[in-house]
């Protein structure tokens, strides 16, 4: 437990170094549209976007990968599964 609260900790630490060096009000123009808001908040944002669109990416080719034993969705293969552990 000791291993983990030290990155956590400095994890915590730098995340709110990083928010209070940029409270500054910045104006980001995009085609036709202005917003104006904090640094950090636009930083954040753009970083859950990120993270939001890689997330869906991975998980939709996780999602076409074939199941082992030939099984098509998830239910047939828990079906296998649990046909398999009855018959032993």
């Amino acid at each position: 437990m000791q291993i983990r609260v030290i990155p956590t900790s400095l994890l915590i630490a730098m995340s709110l170094i990083f928010v209070l060096q940029n409270t500054q009000v910045v104006e980001t123009r995009f085609l036709f549209w202005t917003l104006t808001m904090s640094r950090v908040l636009l930083v954040l944002g753009i970083g859950w976007l990120v993270v939001w669109l890689a997330h869906g990416l991975i998980a939709s080719k996780k999602a076409r990968q074939p199941w082992e034993h030939g099984a098509r969705s998830t239910s047939s293969y828990l079906y296998i599964q649990m046909v398999k552990s009855l018959s032993r």
